[in-house]
């Protein structure tokens, strides 16, 4: 009986002893053949670096929107101004050609308010600078007076009158030549507009107001 123990336990130790072993290295190899899923985190791409504070960060983009009419019917892109926003860091270089592959000047303003929207407040305030290198204080302070506004929280909100909503809209000088063919003005404030800064034409906006209605001709514009 011991006799064949002995013999079954040869013959287990033989068998044991055919059976392949598993190399060191078996556990680099399963990694290459069957490489461990790893998930990926995905980053979150921001269109503008972060600022040091937050919390002012989309005013600018608030401003842009208050004035985009504005600016897309005063700001003119000449190959000075592009260069005066690239040197106080408003655009890049590569933005400036971007800029100056449309071809019209309307389509290269908008292309330039989308770029600074997606940028920082830093960018935009180097475009209020380029503005006043430019001679367009006029532009530039109405920039800088709604970004203080918006900080100081005095604007945003509130739902605009149609007064206020032309006001901020239209620039008195593209309608003047028809209030003076209607005889809605006269001469001399024809001239007053003529001579005014931008600013200085929001204002008059308000004595123009008061001629229409002392006119009768209430109704010149629709409603807004």
């Amino acid at each position: 009986m011991e006799e064949k123990l002995d013999n079954m336990s040869s013959t287990i130790q033989y068998l044991c002893s055919q059976i392949p072993r598993t190399p060191d290295n078996a556990s680099d190899k399963d990694k290459k053949t069957n490489p461990k899923k790893t998930t990926r985190v995905k980053e979150r791409y921001t269109s503008r670096p972060a600022t040091s504070n937050e919390e002012d960060s989309d005013f600018h983009v608030e401003v842009l929107k208050d004035e985009h009419k504005l600016l897309m019917d005063n700001i003119t892109l000449q190959d000075n101004m592009l260069d005066l926003l690239v040197e106080n860091e408003a655009i890049y270089q590569s933005d400036s050609e971007e800029i100056m592959s449309f071809s019209n000047r309307s389509e290269r303003v908008r292309c330039l308010l989308l770029i600074l929207s997606r940028n920082d407040n830093t960018k935009f305030m180097g475009s209020i600078e380029a503005l006043k290198q430019e001679k367009r204080e006029d532009l530039a302070n109405i920039l800088l007076l709604g970004y203080e506004k918006y900080r100081n929280g005095k604007t945003g909100c509130k739902p605009k009158c149609v007064h206020c909503k032309i006001k901020s809209r239209v620039d008195l000088k593209k309608v003047i030549d028809n209030l003076y063919q209607e005889r809605v003005i006269d001469y001399s404030f024809l001239e007053r507009v003529n001579k005014s800064k931008l600013c200085a034409r929001k204002i008059l906006w308000d004595e123009c107001f008061y001629i229409i209605r002392k006119s009768g001709k209430a109704d010149f514009f629709p409603s807004v």
